[in-house]
């Protein structure tokens, strides 16, 4: 729950179980006092985490509508979700640089999973692509074998992985604070199992989680497949 600037509403997700149903969480806002609450969403899609803007007027909530994850504001009063566009970044010490990946075999842009860890420690992903973090902390995304990513200036650490037949590849690089660092990995594999007999496969994922996080389409499962080398999922 969030607290409004004037301490007299209360926003917050939920969402009515429908048994056989995914369902969404939507927006919610209620007195302080009590009584009935008014739904300002109502979609297939997911908004979590609001927010109050200072003046009261809007609140600001994560979305999951276009796919991956953005803000979106909604008029306290009802009304449609617009998308808060983000023109750059911040960063504590000021302004920051990117990082330009471009990830090859033989010569040629290959799909893998991408770790960038800042100078201030925090992980960093491509805008473009689904930020996860595992259950060890380390923060990642895939990719397509070309990524753009905005980090504070200073030193960053890059980790390049691609299942378990290739080796593990990890940079250091230096961030130039308003320029970009172009960097290239030539991945290196091991072992080729599938040329013995072999395949590598994932027989449990979940397609979508759409209470929350992501909306995935095929191309977006298709591209992880690739990135985590797999011959078959289910």
């Amino acid at each position: 729950p969030a607290w409004s600037p004037d301490g007299r509403e209360i926003a917050y997700t939920s969402y009515t179980y429908v048994p056989g149903q995914q369902g969404a969480t939507d927006l919610f806002v209620v007195s302080a006092k009590g009584g009935a609450a008014r739904r300002l969403t109502a979609s297939e899609e997911a908004e979590f985490d609001p927010t109050w803007m200072k003046d009261g007027r809007s609140l600001v909530v994560v979305s999951n509508r276009s796919g991956n994850t953005e803000l979106r504001t909604v008029p306290a009063t009802g009304g449609g979700a617009a998308p808060l566009r983000i023109t750059g970044l911040t960063f504590a010490d000021g302004a920051g640089g990117q990082l330009s990946v471009r990830v090859t075999e033989a010569g040629q842009p290959v799909p893998c999973r991408i770790s960038v860890q800042g100078s201030d420690g925090k992980f960093y992903s491509d805008r473009r692509r689904f930020f996860r973090i595992a259950n060890t902390g380390l923060g990642f995304f895939h990719s397509d074998g070309t990524a753009v990513i905005d980090l504070p200036a200073g030193p960053a650490k890059v980790w390049v992985a691609r299942g378990l037949e290739y080796r593990i590849a990890e940079r250091t690089v230096d961030i130039p604070r308003g320029g970009r660092h172009e960097l290239s990995v030539a991945l290196e594999r091991w072992v080729d199992m599938a040329s013995e007999g072999w395949y590598s496969g994932d027989n449990h994922l979940h397609s979508n989680y759409s209470l929350l996080d992501y909306r995935n389409a095929p191309e977006d499962l298709f591209l992880m497949a690739q990135a985590e080398d797999l011959n078959v999922t289910n």
